[in-house]
Formats: C-alpha cells, sequence, structure tokens
C-alpha cells in the first residue's frame, strides 16, 4: 500500500487510460472527499514518455546503396545534406528542450519523468502543449491535492490507475458500479 494513506484500490480499465466517463465518475467521487477550497488548485503530473508529446524522432538514413562510384558520391552528398538538416533540427529540438525545460515543472518518481501542471480538479484529457496537427488526448498519469490526503496514479503502460487515501475514498470507490477494483 502507499505510504501515509488508509487504503488504495486497483482499477482495472482497458488500454492505458481510464475512459473519459470513468475519468468524470472518478473525479465526481474526488470531489465528494476534498474540501472546496482544495478543488481549485490540484497537480497533474504527465508522463514524458508518452508518444505524442513532443513529436517524432529524427533520423538521417543513406538514400542509396554505395554500388559504383557515382552512386556513392550522390550517397555521400546526401548523408551530408541529411546530416546538415539532423543537426539543424537537433539544435531546434535542443533550444525547444531547453525551453520546454523552463516553462513546466517535472518530477522524477519511480524512474520516470512527469511534466507538472496544476489547475482545479475536473477531468481533463486534452494537452495544450502539443504543437501538433492533432491534440494530444491523454488522461493524467497522477492527480493529488495541496493536502496530499489522496492521490491517483496510473503507471504507464500497466493497464489499471491506482486510488490510495482515506477509508471514505476507498469506500465510494468500491461502492460505484462503474468501476471494476481490487
Amino acid at each position: 500500500m502507499p505510504d501515509g494513506f488508509d487504503a488504495y484500490r486497483k482499477i482495472v480499465h482497458d488500454g492505458d487510460d481510464l475512459s473519459t466517463t470513468a475519468l468524470a465518475e472518478l473525479i465526481a467521487l474526488l470531489r465528494c472527499v476534498t474540501p472546496p477550497h482544495l478543488q481549485q488548485e490540484v497537480s497533474y503530473g504527465l508522463w514524458e514518455g508518452h508518444s505524442g508529446i513532443f513529436g517524432g524522432g529524427i533520423t538521417a538514413d543513406g538514400y542509396l546503396r554505395p554500388t559504383s562510384g557515382l552512386a556513392r558520391a550522390v550517397n555521400a552528398a546526401a548523408q551530408f545534406g541529411s546530416q546538415i538538416t539532423a543537426f539543424r533540427d537537433r539544435r531546434r529540438a535542443d533550444t525547444a528542450s531547453w525551453i520546454d525545460t523552463q516553462l513546466h515543472s517535472r518530477l522524477e518518481l519511480s524512474a520516470r519523468r512527469y511534466l507538472l501542471f496544476r489547475g482545479r480538479l475536473e477531468p481533463v484529457v486534452q494537452w495544450f502543449r502539443d504543437t501538433g496537427p492533432v491534440a494530444f488526448r491523454r488522461c493524467p498519469d497522477l492527480i493529488w491535492p495541496d493536502d496530499h490526503s489522496w492521490i491517483v496514479t496510473a503507471p504507464p503502460e500497466q493497464g489499471f490507475t491506482v486510488v490510495a487515501g482515506a477509508r471514505e475514498l476507498i469506500d465510494l470507490l468500491d461502492s460505484d458500479p462503474m468501476f471494476e477494483t481490487n
């Protein structure tokens, strides 16, 4: 059991995330046990390793197989051009990473790094930090109030979410037919 809590439960779900409906129901239960003043600012953590947060990687594969002198020359020129492009892209990515580090707090927990956000206690599924053409939609991996009376953690790629807190919260969770707990 997580330290400092009366009890905990694992909510089993399909895939990596709770459904939007299940997350909304869980947040409703958390609101029942969280004083209103603590519902105004809670902390959210989002694992950095989720695909789609930072975009794709940079690859610089060869363009032609060097079978002749001409092919080797064309291949060398193409690789040189791709190396310059890759260097420029890496420099941009490094600058973006540095700016990102200045803007977003992080937490390292169980050998994973999480981006930290603050906001009202509500079912957050869309994150506005991505710049790609497709919105990044994901349930938070960590949620906790300022008084640390409960915590919700969804270990990435595990297929369950852990809720730890006071016995009152766990009883509410156990009595809710929406959740399969153990």
